[in-house]
């Protein structure tokens, strides 16, 4: 017989934790040359620092030295937004004469689908990039380069198959070899169906190239409904920042960049740094998605369904005299779903989540359940009309 005594047992899940945040898991892909024995063209791997990429003979010179630049701006917007310059980032070098629309066919084995396989469905955001050899000739008939017009339908044809694969993921496309002369023959993307993607047209260097990665780096790192032009996100301190070939401050088209679907940086005259313009993406302003930040909220609701409700596909369950699921077991799913969207996305949706199963589903005699699960987004001050003017308190 044990000696007499008090034991305490701690008891574990009940407060309902989560784990690890992985809304800001990224992707990129980036122009570079193999390196022997450390990384190949077209060979997907993971890594969590600068240094990583170091290791891997991604250098600051040579001919890596584009891809360093990215992976460098990726890992400083990281520490700006939350302190740490740590962060999972999933990379692959592809050659300079692969063009941005080849990286985003999904046909292609050798493009972004084969980075995005290699993830395994944990990339919420993947930027692609590119930088031509210096040979390169850009056709600038939509004031940007063709190539990152022709590589937007091609990147939402990609998102939307990973996302009926239950692995949605947003898309940034370098903008390339914009010139502020030729603003007014800017293609216009909101006359696009391009909502899980957006097109990056910044850079923190003159030579024609956009800043997408940083702006990776910016968004993975913020809470998935919070936008890039949040003013409270902070100011970005650089030298100088240039739109195409021109610097920011110089340039007088700013408004009708962002009409047109760009995402840009700005200043604000009683502020010093700069801003990002908005985070549109390719398409109508009518859409539900027409902003970066819904669709990423969305992209977290649809991971969290599916899992939720992967757990009771080929489960046996109790039907009432019509062949309908029984009450007791509509709460069962309701609660489990609610419950969990309520937990992981607290912040990032307004009010409670709605979730029915419409009566009159037979389903001993197909094996489907619709449901229906519908989340409120939260909203945003785009516009603030303030109306100043003097009071005489003796009138």
């Amino acid at each position: 017989m044990a000696l007499p005594n008090v034991n305490i047992e701690l008891t574990n899940g009940a407060l309902g934790s989560v784990g690890a945040n992985q809304d800001g898991v990224a992707g990129l892909v980036l122009t570079g040359v193999s390196v022997p024995n450390k990384i190949q063209i077209n060979e997907p791997r993971v890594i969590f620092s600068l240094a990583d990429a170091e290791e891997l003979g991604i250098e600051q010179t040579g001919d890596n030295a584009s891809a360093y630049r990215h992976i460098k701006e990726f890992y400083e917007a990281r520490r700006i937004v939350s302190g740490s310059e740590i962060a999972e980032l999933y990379i692959m070098l592809t050659s300079s004469t692969t063009t941005l629309e080849d990286v985003a066919d999904y046909s292609n084995v050798n493009g972004a689908k084969k980075l995005l396989e290699y993830a395994q469905g944990r990339i919420r955001l993947l930027a692609i990039s590119r930088t031509p050899s210096s040979s390169y000739d850009p056709d600038l008939q939509y004031g940007i380069d063709e190539d990152s017009i022709n590589a937007i339908m091609e990147a939402q044809g990609l998102a939307d198959a990973f996302a009926k694969k239950q692995a949605p993921v947003r898309v940034l496309v370098e903008a390339l070899y914009f010139e502020n002369q030729n603003i007014g023959d800017l293609e216009d993307l909101k006359s696009y169906e391009g909502n899980r993607v957006s097109v990056v047209l910044w850079s923190t260097q003159n030579d024609g190239s956009s800043s997408v990665a940083f702006t990776l780096g910016f968004k993975s790192a913020l809470a998935v409904q919070r936008k890039l032009s949040r003013v409270k996100n902070g100011a970005l301190h650089f030298p100088e920042v240039f739109i195409g070939d021109t610097k920011v401050e110089e340039v007088s088209g700013l408004e009708m960049l962002h009409d047109k679907g760009y995402i840009a940086l700005r200043t604000f005259p009683s502020r010093a740094g700069y801003y990002f313009t908005g985070e549109p993406t390719a398409t109508s302003d009518t859409d539900d998605y027409a902003v970066l930040s819904r669709g990423c909220v969305i992209d977290k609701a649809q991971r969290i369904a599916y899992d939720v409700f992967l757990d009771e596909i080929e489960d046996d369950i109790q039907v009432d005299a019509d062949g309908q699921l029984l009450p007791g077991y509509k709460i069962y799913l309701e609660n489990r779903i609610v419950s969990r969207i309520q937990l992981e996305m607290a912040d990032a949706i307004s009010g409670a989540v709605e979730f029915s199963i419409p009566d009159g589903q037979n389903i001993l005699a197909n094996s489907t359940t619709n449901v229906v699960l519908k989340i409120v987004p939260v909203g945003y001050q785009s516009q603030i009309n303030v109306q100043l003017g003097f009071d005489n308190p003796a009138l």
